[in-house]
């Protein structure tokens, strides 16, 4: 190829780049050239007919993948229309990286379903379409209804959540426009109005959504979220904690959960390199040290794996939740053991959950 065409390439990759877009060429000697820099590793080919820069996709998350993907294809078929998760990562929903898989796109209800590896059909009658950054999608409503039923519990708290948190509803809100979308009986309803109903948008990650989920599946008590403590040495700063434990016995436990994107992600870390965050992490951790309140760290894996996670609750002495034949909550706290005619007995603590 010609250094006039491989200048061309190279145009046409930079403008892709700087549109957040692969690059779908539509001239065979192009794609013929583009095919060589896969096989020389410059570049990588993330679905049929696309490609991009190595360097720059690996610097990408799972996301901004899929919505590179996305942009192109909108490009390339103007008429097409994307609901459900694809829709979803473009108003920026929080979906977990193991559902950002194929892209999904809305065909006709009785036009014949194409779907492979790479795109999912979903056949259904007219919708609203809304443009999100170039990219036509069903309505906000319609793709967090369409979601929240085809999520487990944990993974709809963490969409439910960030809907919230986007759109400044309340939970009783998502769960009328839930009501308004779906009809009842409908495949996973039941779980989607769970799911709504225990949202709350000051949940900052989908993480920390999870991590609450699963402490309500462990039978845990749910704790506040973002609380505030003032630094004890310069009352003006105020540092917030994912979440908070109030004890009914006046106690405070704060829990803390570790994600790597809070060292590297550029959003979070503000343009400071890792030294510098893992540092003012240290003098923060430190300085909420200074309130003599446990600190419960802990990583997604832990969220995870249930058992470690209950032992882990547990150690901290996070209280059980639990409800009376009645339907009275209560809260058990774990106090220390005792003998009782030379047989050790665990002893709780109950306390009424407050209305």
């Amino acid at each position: 190829m010609s250094a006039e065409n491989t200048e061309h390439c190279e145009r046409l990759l930079d403008e892709a780049e700087y549109h957040g877009r692969c690059l779908a060429p539509g001239d065979p000697s192009a794609q013929r050239y583009l095919d060589r820099q896969v096989g020389k590793g410059k570049l990588i080919r993330p679905f049929r007919g696309m490609y991009a820069r190595s360097a720059s996709w690996e610097k990408l998350t799972p996301s901004q993948q899929h919505l590179h993907i996305v942009r192109a294809l909108a490009l390339k078929h103007p008429d097409w229309v994307f609901p459900h998760f694809t829709a979803a990562v473009a108003y920026g929903l929080s979906v977990s990286y193991a559902d950002i898989g194929p892209v999904h796109r809305m065909v006709p209800k009785r036009a014949p379903r194409a779907s492979s590896k790479d795109v999912r059909c979903h056949a259904a009658p007219h919708r609203a379409i809304h443009l999100v950054g170039g990219i036509k999608v069903t309505s906000f409503a319609q793709t967090v209804s369409d979601c929240l039923r085809s999520l487990d519990f944990a993974n709809g708290v963490a969409l439910a959540d960030s809907a919230l948190r986007i759109s400044g509803m309340t939970s009783m809100q998502l769960c009328e426009l839930l009501d308004a979308h779906v009809a009842d009986g409908t495949h996973g309803i039941v779980t989607a109005r769970r799911a709504a109903c225990f949202a709350d948008g000051r949940a900052e990650s989908g993480g920390e959504s999870i991590a609450r989920a699963k402490m309500l599946e462990l039978g845990f008590m749910i704790p506040d979220l973002q609380a505030e403590f003032p630094d004890p040495m310069s009352p003006r700063k105020v540092y917030r904690v994912d979440f908070c434990w109030n004890m009914p016995d006046g106690r405070i436990i704060i829990g803390e959960l570790d994600g790597r994107d809070k060292y590297a992600d550029p959003a979070k870390t503000g343009g400071r390199n890792t030294v510098d965050v893992l540092a003012d992490e240290r003098l923060r951790e430190s300085r909420l040290s200074m309130y003599k309140h446990p600190i419960m760290r802990f990583s997604f894996r832990d969220v995870m794996d249930s058992n470690a996670f209950r032992k882990l609750l547990i150690g901290f002495g996070i209280p059980h939740l639990r409800r009376r034949a009645s339907g009275e909550q209560i809260l058990l706290v774990r106090d220390k053991d005792m003998m009782f005619e030379g047989i050790r007995c665990r002893v709780w603590r109950i306390y009424p959950v407050a209305a």
